[in-house]
């Protein structure tokens, strides 16, 4: 027996499944997304590329308003050993389809992870912000390309929200006029 539960009642399987190629995404008998919860389904062939572009569609429509005011598009950076041990930044490449559906300039190196925080998974909210504490900055290189420039910083999910809190006090305190965050799931 199949059974399907629909991704508009928990966005977060959305964004996981396409994000991370972990789901079953498939063609239901009417036109919208669906997530396969059995098990013996076999899954069906899985394009990130697509997916990613959906999810920035979405993203950019989402936060028109924002992207309409902004000067740059930052995504939350991953330190270089992450980076090169998963071989992606989700929050990249996200932010950088907006970029290019928007038209905003993507400088995905004006903010940098300096360095490794213990992983988030099970931590409360106080811990959350005391891991990433201090965790993010902007170099003086790239100081002038964030000086008095509205930013919008580009994250996939949000959980507490001490993340993203981190990397704008960086970016405020570069100079930043202003930063927005857009992510696709909180």
């Amino acid at each position: 027996m199949r059974r399907a539960l629909s991704l508009a009642i928990d966005r977060r399987v959305l964004v996981d499944d396409l994000l991370h190629g972990f789901g079953r995404v498939s063609a239901g008998p009417v036109p919208s997304f669906w997530w396969n919860a059995d098990p013996d389904l076999e899954p069906l062939p899985f394009d990130p590329v697509e997916a990613r572009r959906l999810l920035a569609r979405w993203m950019t429509g989402a936060g028109a308003e924002l992207l309409a005011d902004a000067d740059l598009i930052v995504p939350v950076p991953m330190t270089r050993w992450r980076l090169i041990r998963r071989q992606f930044n989700q929050a990249a490449l996200l932010a950088r389809e907006i970029a290019h559906a928007s038209g905003v300039t993507f400088d995905p190196f004006v903010l940098r992870k300096t360095r490794t925080t213990p992983t988030q998974v099970g931590s409360s909210a106080r811990q959350r912000a005391e891991n990433v504490a201090g965790a993010f900055a902007v170099p003086a290189a790239a100081r002038p390309r964030v000086a008095d420039r509205a930013i919008v910083l580009v994250d996939d999910v949000i959980t507490t929200g001490a993340t993203v809190s981190a990397c704008a006090r960086a970016l405020r305190a570069a100079g930043a006029r202003r930063v927005d965050v857009l992510a696709a799931a909180m």
